[in-house]
């Protein structure tokens, strides 16, 4: 009872985690749970046993209404606690069978919960990277495109540049030519 109360147990989720984890790994834990699956299966023998003697006790007891002979106190006495007795033995078995079945099955939901939880956080996190490294791509494109917008007016100046660089060489051919000389004078 106390170990299903620790594994059912509201805690925080890192505390829970190790815990889950010391549980699941610990070499010392793995022999005390082998150890305890085979008083498990003694119990289970048990409980058979006390079915076994239920059955009996209560054919005795349809025997024993049947003859409606006279009765002694002290044979109808033993007759119930025998009854008792065998009751009490049946429902602590069963119920003993029944808290191993519950803790192994809340065991591995909360080591199951445990991982997922765990798988969750490392999405998360490289969700966070992706979603951050889609703004560095976003920001990067949208510097490649101011960049390339830079070049284009680059170009273009280059492009006017070069054009009156003609021009004045033209000019300047006009004017050095042989003609030039004569139109000076």
């Amino acid at each position: 009872m106390t170990l299903f109360s620790l594994v059912v147990a509201p805690m925080p989720f890192k505390l829970k985690s190790k815990l889950t984890y010391f549980l699941a790994e610990n070499p010392v834990v793995a022999k005390i749970s082998y150890g305890v699956s085979w008083l498990y299966l003694f119990v289970a023998v048990l409980f058979v046993d006390s079915v076994q003697r239920m059955i009996k006790i209560a054919r005795e007891g349809s025997e024993a209404k049947e003859e409606r002979g006279v009765q002694d106190v002290r044979v109808e006495t033993n007759y119930r606690s025998r009854k008792f007795y065998a009751q009490r033995n049946l429902y602590l078995t069963g119920f003993t069978l029944v808290m191993a079945l519950l803790l192994t099955r809340a065991f591995m939901i909360t080591f199951d919960l445990v991982k997922t939880h765990e798988e969750l956080n490392k999405l998360g996190n490289s969700t966070a990277k992706n979603s951050a490294s889609s703004r560095q791509t976003q920001d990067l494109q949208d510097e490649v495109a101011a960049l390339k917008k830079k070049v284009q007016a680059k170009e273009v100046e280059i492009a006017n540049v070069k054009k009156q660089a003609g021009q004045n060489a033209t000019a300047y051919e006009e004017l050095s030519g042989p003609n030039a000389i004569k139109a000076t004078k």
